[in-house]
């Protein structure tokens, strides 16, 4: 699977996490607004850039006979390191969460991913500012 395809499926898990909060929204829920806003805000396009690969491999470089792959960014080893923990997410995302509930789960996770690439984002932006690496 290449990045592209990557980027992609995890752009379709978000649309359908709100696709379920949408649909509990309108049965009546209204807590989930807040997390429907918190996906589009993920979905909509980050004005940092990813840093490139975090472990850059030469295109030509295989192993084995294998094709090789740039693998994750920068901003995703960032966001992967993030020191947000389900503590930290769940006072953020404001209370006790039923994992079981498909409604909570999406909303708890969008909470706990943008929290996560909110600090990836902000290392970048460190990164830039101190050493005048994009």
């Amino acid at each position: 699977m290449s990045d592209a395809d990557r980027i992609a499926a995890a752009q379709e898990a978000l649309r359908n996490a709100r696709a379920v909060l949408a649909g509990a929204q309108a049965s009546g829920d209204e807590g989930v607004a807040d997390a429907i806003a918190l996906i589009d805000r993920a979905l909509a396009p980050s004005a940092n850039t990813d840093s490139g690969p975090a472990f850059p491999v030469h295109p030509d470089v295989r192993l084995d006979d294998h094709e090789s792959y740039a693998g994750m960014s920068l901003r995703d080893y960032f966001a992967v390191h993030a020191p947000i923990t389900f503590d930290q997410t769940l006072l953020v995302w404001g209370g006790d969460v039923a994992l079981s509930k498909d409604p909570d789960r999406a909303s708890f996770f969008a909470v706990w991913s943008l929290l996560r690439y909110q600090y990836a984002d902000a290392m970048l932006t460190e990164r830039a500012d101190v050493g005048g690496v994009p």
